[in-house]
Formats: structure tokens, C-alpha cells, sequence
């Protein structure tokens, strides 16, 4: 409760959420009935990018992990943050791979290529700022594994209908403060949206400026922009309405708030 008390942009990030999911409460079909078109360029692009920064900040944050980690020479350690290194690293070049039809070696050299790319970056964060840089690390892959885990269960327990599967019956709308049972099916997996939930993964770069000497006010228009453009994006190719993007967005804002107040209280 301190927290919200003293952050201004806390309180208005609350309202302005309250507005939208009030908005979409009325207006989520409507909305949805009005901007649908699945041939959209824009809208396709961003299916297919709009989840790659969240798996390149974890690759990233594994790696810097590992960098800063005072026993990074002990084999154990290395194997550990190896595995998710890896892991993190194929899942940033196998989801655009989904939708471009890349093969698996344009996959994997893209693997070796983020990896050692986020490599070189962190040899570049000064030695005054490695404590900084490792407190964003933790918050990064953290907020990653814990959206991911939140939103895939959410998904599972809600089993809201896609807007694209039931177009043009559009009868089978459901509310999305009505939970329709558990579902295996990834067309009743609408509720909340997992892009958004990792377009917001974006809002780690706002930690950059404590660790670089980068601009602040880049490092924050950025994330702002990606934060809306890859949730709009998704109801427009109708795999989500207004209030599944909405959660899915705040689910990772949530968990970024209270990891940095945890980790970073000071920045």
C-alpha cells in the first residue's frame, strides 16, 4: 500500500486501468466487431515480433546472471544459467521462426548470434554498475517466468473464446469477467493475451538508464509505445478483445512493480 501512496504514476496507471477495463467491460465486442481484420499487415507483423523482447531480456538477464555472478567459473553455475541462456536464446529465434518459416539452422546460428551478442553487451556495463546491472537481471528473468506461468494458468482456468474463432457467431461472445472452464484448446485460450503480456516484458528497458549512461526518457518512450502498439495489434487479428490485452499487459506491469520495488527500490 506504501508503494501506491507515494508513486504518482502507480495511481494514474490504477485509474487509467480501471477506465479501460470498464470501457471494455460495455464495449469488448463492439470494439472488437470494428477493428477486426485478420489481413492486416500491421497486425500480422506484430503476431509474429510482438513476443520476441520478452525472451531476449531473459536470455539477456540469464547471461548477465551468470557474468555477475561471483562463482561464474564453478561448473554448476555455468551449466545453470547455460540451460536457461540456451533455452531463452531458441525461444527469441524460434517464435519468429513460427511465423516466417525459418528453418531450424537460421534458428539455431540466430541462437548463437543473441547469445553472444548479450554477451559482449555485458562486458561493456561498467564494473561500478555490475551490482545495479545484476539487480535488473534478477528482476528480468523473474518477471519473465512469473507472467508466463500466470498467464498460461489463467488461459487454462478462463477458456474465453478467441473473436476469430467465433466470427461471424458472434452469440458465443462471453464476458471476460466469466470464467468458461478449463480448456486444452489453444482457440479458447483468449483470456488474458500472453503477447501482451510479453510486449510489456518491455518495460525492463526503464531499468537501463541505472546500470548505462543512456537516456532516461528513450529508455521510457520506447516500452510506452511497444506497450500499446503489440496489444491494439492482437485485437485487430482478433486473437484478443480490449479486456484480455488489458490483463495481460497489467499482469506484467504488477509483477515488475513489485520486483523492482524489491530489487531496485532505490532507482
Amino acid at each position: 500500500m506504501n508503494l501506491i501512496r507515494n508513486s504518482k504514476p502507480i495511481k494514474y496507471g490504477l485509474l487509467l486501468f480501471l477506465v479501460v477495463i470498464l470501457v471494455a467491460t460495455f464495449f469488448d465486442l463492439k470494439i472488437s466487431m470494428l477493428v477486426y481484420n485478420p489481413n492486416s499487415l500491421f497486425g500480422q507483423i506484430l503476431e509474429a515480433c510482438g513476443e520476441f523482447p520478452a525472451s531476449m531480456i531473459a536470455m539477456f538477464s540469464s547471461v548477465g546472471l551468470w557474468y555477475t555472478s561471483p562463482n561464474h567459473k564453478k561448473w554448476f553455475v555455468t551449466i545453470g544459467y547455460g540451460v536457461l541462456t540456451i533455452l531463452f536464446g531458441f525461444m527469441s529465434a524460434m517464435l519468429p521462426s513460427h511465423y516466417f518459416n525459418w528453418n531450424i539452422v537460421v534458428t539455431i546460428m540466430l541462437t548463437i548470434c543473441y547469445i553472444g551478442l548479450s554477451y559482449y553487451l555485458c562486458t561493456k556495463i561498467k564494473n561500478e554498475y555490475l551490482i545495479l546491472f545484476r539487480k535488473a537481471c534478477i528482476i528480468g528473468l523473474l518477471m519473465f517466468v512469473l507472467q508466463i506461468l500466470t498467464v498460461t494458468g489463467l488461459k487454462m482456468l478462463w477458456g474465453r473464446e478467441r473473436y476469430r474463432n467465433m466470427f461471424p457467431n458472434l452469440e458465443l461472445f462471453t464476458p471476460w469477467f466469466l470464467p468458461q472452464g478449463l480448456t486444452s484448446n489453444n482457440e479458447f485460450m483468449s483470456f488474458p493475451s500472453g503477447h501482451s503480456a510479453n510486449a510489456a516484458m518491455l518495460i525492463w528497458l526503464t531499468l537501463v538508464p541505472s546500470f548505462t549512461s543512456f537516456n532516461k526518457k528513450l529508455w521510457t518512450i520506447i516500452p510506452i509505445i511497444w506497450i500499446v502498439v503489440v496489444p491494439f495489434s492482437r485485437i485487430i487479428m482478433g486473437a484478443h478483445f480490449l479486456s484480455d490485452v488489458t490483463f495481460g499487459v497489467i499482469i506484467t506491469l504488477v509483477y515488475f512493480i513489485l520486483l523492482k520495488n524489491k530489487f531496485m527500490k532505490e532507482v
